[in-house]
Protein backbone atom coordinates (compact mmCIF):
# COMPACT_ATOMS: atom_id res chain seq x y z
CA UNK A 1 0.00 0.00 0.00
CA UNK A 2 1.40 3.51 -1.21
CA UNK A 3 0.53 6.77 0.91
CA UNK A 4 0.81 9.90 -0.58
CA UNK A 5 1.61 12.88 1.88
CA UNK A 6 2.48 16.38 1.40
CA UNK A 7 4.96 16.83 3.80
CA UNK A 8 5.61 20.89 3.30
CA UNK A 9 1.77 21.11 4.44
CA UNK A 10 2.25 18.71 7.31
CA UNK A 11 5.39 20.54 8.32
CA UNK A 12 4.19 23.58 8.46
CA UNK A 13 0.47 23.19 8.73
CA UNK A 14 -0.92 25.22 5.83
CA UNK A 15 -4.27 24.01 4.84
CA UNK A 16 -3.97 25.86 1.37
CA UNK A 17 -0.65 24.56 -0.83
CA UNK A 18 2.36 26.23 -0.34
CA UNK A 19 2.77 28.04 -3.15
CA UNK A 20 -0.65 30.13 -2.26
CA UNK A 21 1.99 31.82 0.05
CA UNK A 22 4.52 32.70 -2.17
CA UNK A 23 2.25 35.49 -4.24
CA UNK A 24 3.76 38.79 -3.55
CA UNK A 25 0.49 40.22 -2.65
CA UNK A 26 -0.19 42.11 0.87
CA UNK A 27 -1.45 39.65 2.95
CA UNK A 28 0.18 36.81 2.12
CA UNK A 29 2.92 36.27 4.72
CA UNK A 30 -0.10 37.08 7.85
CA UNK A 31 -2.02 34.36 6.35
CA UNK A 32 1.33 31.73 6.22
CA UNK A 33 1.85 32.68 9.67
CA UNK A 34 -2.05 32.38 11.01
CA UNK A 35 -2.14 28.85 9.27
CA UNK A 36 1.74 27.46 10.68
CA UNK A 37 1.68 25.36 13.48
CA UNK A 38 2.71 26.75 16.94
CA UNK A 39 5.42 24.37 16.81
CA UNK A 40 6.65 25.44 13.93
CA UNK A 41 6.80 29.16 14.58
CA UNK A 42 7.93 28.13 17.86
CA UNK A 43 10.77 26.61 16.20
CA UNK A 44 11.75 29.51 13.80
CA UNK A 45 11.72 31.90 16.54
CA UNK A 46 14.80 28.71 18.92
CA UNK A 47 16.80 28.79 15.73
CA UNK A 48 17.01 32.43 15.59
CA UNK A 49 18.32 32.79 19.03
CA UNK A 50 20.30 29.68 18.61
CA UNK A 51 22.02 31.08 15.10
CA UNK A 52 22.94 34.42 17.26
CA UNK A 53 24.13 33.28 20.12
CA UNK A 54 26.39 30.68 18.42
CA UNK A 55 27.57 33.10 16.08
CA UNK A 56 28.65 35.45 18.95
CA UNK A 57 30.09 32.37 20.67
CA UNK A 58 32.02 31.48 18.29
CA UNK A 59 33.01 35.21 17.09
CA UNK A 60 34.30 35.76 20.73
CA UNK A 61 36.78 32.09 21.09
CA UNK A 62 34.12 30.09 22.80
CA UNK A 63 33.38 27.70 19.62
CA UNK A 64 33.82 24.15 21.87
CA UNK A 65 30.81 25.17 23.67
CA UNK A 66 28.08 22.60 22.62
CA UNK A 67 25.12 23.61 20.88
CA UNK A 68 22.53 23.23 23.81
CA UNK A 69 24.68 24.33 26.72
CA UNK A 70 23.53 27.82 26.45
CA UNK A 71 21.13 27.42 27.94
CA UNK A 72 22.41 25.39 29.99
CA UNK A 73 25.14 28.50 31.31
CA UNK A 74 22.26 31.10 30.93
CA UNK A 75 20.48 28.99 33.57
CA UNK A 76 23.94 28.98 36.17
CA UNK A 77 24.56 33.04 35.43
CA UNK A 78 20.81 33.17 36.85
CA UNK A 79 21.20 31.25 39.76
CA UNK A 80 23.57 28.23 40.57
CA UNK A 81 22.42 24.71 41.36
CA UNK A 82 22.40 21.51 41.31
CA UNK A 83 21.74 19.13 39.13
CA UNK A 84 18.05 18.33 39.53
CA UNK A 85 17.27 22.46 40.35
CA UNK A 86 18.85 23.11 36.93
CA UNK A 87 17.45 19.90 35.16
CA UNK A 88 13.31 21.39 36.33
CA UNK A 89 14.25 25.23 35.55
CA UNK A 90 15.19 23.85 31.95
CA UNK A 91 12.41 21.38 31.46
CA UNK A 92 14.49 18.97 31.17
CA UNK A 93 15.54 15.58 33.11
CA UNK A 94 18.59 15.40 34.95
CA UNK A 95 19.92 12.44 33.03
CA UNK A 96 19.83 14.40 30.10
CA UNK A 97 21.58 17.32 31.64
CA UNK A 98 24.07 15.10 33.20
CA UNK A 99 26.31 14.77 30.13
CA UNK A 100 26.27 18.22 28.94
CA UNK A 101 27.27 19.19 32.38
CA UNK A 102 29.98 17.02 32.04
CA UNK A 103 31.32 18.48 29.18
CA UNK A 104 31.14 21.90 30.64
CA UNK A 105 32.97 21.30 33.59
CA UNK A 106 35.50 19.04 31.72
CA UNK A 107 35.95 22.66 29.37
CA UNK A 108 36.19 24.80 32.14
CA UNK A 109 33.48 26.77 31.75
CA UNK A 110 31.81 25.05 35.33
CA UNK A 111 32.64 23.82 38.53
CA UNK A 112 31.16 21.43 40.59
CA UNK A 113 31.01 22.08 44.45
CA UNK A 114 29.50 20.33 47.58
CA UNK A 115 26.76 22.30 49.03
CA UNK A 116 27.87 23.80 52.44
CA UNK A 117 24.64 22.88 53.67
CA UNK A 118 24.22 19.31 52.46
CA UNK A 119 26.87 17.39 51.89
CA UNK A 120 25.50 14.84 49.91
CA UNK A 121 24.20 17.27 47.27
CA UNK A 122 26.56 18.83 44.18
CA UNK A 123 25.97 22.31 43.50
CA UNK A 124 26.63 23.32 39.70
CA UNK A 125 28.32 27.09 39.15
CA UNK A 126 29.91 28.83 36.79
CA UNK A 127 33.36 29.50 36.25
CA UNK A 128 35.35 33.22 35.04
CA UNK A 129 35.43 31.42 31.91
CA UNK A 130 31.54 30.23 32.06
CA UNK A 131 30.76 33.74 32.70
CA UNK A 132 32.40 35.40 30.21
CA UNK A 133 30.50 33.19 27.71
CA UNK A 134 27.19 33.94 29.96
CA UNK A 135 28.02 37.47 29.25
CA UNK A 136 27.93 36.81 25.71
CA UNK A 137 24.95 34.75 25.88
CA UNK A 138 22.59 37.39 27.80
CA UNK A 139 23.75 40.56 25.38
CA UNK A 140 23.10 38.05 22.02
CA UNK A 141 19.60 37.01 24.19
CA UNK A 142 18.94 40.76 24.32
CA UNK A 143 19.59 41.78 20.77
CA UNK A 144 17.25 39.45 19.39
CA UNK A 145 14.47 40.31 21.83
CA UNK A 146 15.19 43.63 20.20
CA UNK A 147 15.33 42.53 16.82
CA UNK A 148 12.14 40.91 17.38
CA UNK A 149 10.36 44.09 19.49
CA UNK A 150 11.41 46.14 15.95
CA UNK A 151 9.25 43.56 13.95
CA UNK A 152 6.76 43.40 16.23
CA UNK A 153 6.19 46.64 17.10
CA UNK A 154 6.31 48.46 20.78
CA UNK A 155 5.08 46.28 23.03
CA UNK A 156 4.87 43.17 20.86
CA UNK A 157 7.44 41.33 22.19
CA UNK A 158 6.33 42.00 25.95
CA UNK A 159 2.60 40.62 24.73
CA UNK A 160 4.54 37.20 23.26
CA UNK A 161 6.08 36.84 26.37
CA UNK A 162 2.54 37.27 28.52
CA UNK A 163 1.23 34.72 25.90
CA UNK A 164 3.82 31.94 25.86
CA UNK A 165 3.91 32.08 29.89
CA UNK A 166 0.44 31.83 29.85
CA UNK A 167 0.81 28.44 27.85
CA UNK A 168 3.92 27.04 29.14
CA UNK A 169 4.69 28.23 32.40
CA UNK A 170 2.76 26.29 34.60
CA UNK A 171 0.52 23.20 34.98
CA UNK A 172 1.33 19.62 34.70
CA UNK A 173 4.61 18.05 32.36
CA UNK A 174 3.25 16.82 29.19
CA UNK A 175 3.27 12.66 29.43
CA UNK A 176 4.97 10.79 26.77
Amino acid sequence: MTVNVDYKNLVFGYSEPVSEFSRPDDGAADRSAEQAHLVTLLARGLSRYRVVIRARLREAGFDDLPHSSSWLLAALAHQPGSLGQLANRLGTSKQGLSRLTDVVVERGYAIRQHDPLDHRRVLLSLTEKGGSAALIISRALRDVDAEIEGRAGPGGTAEARRTLAALFSSGPEPQV
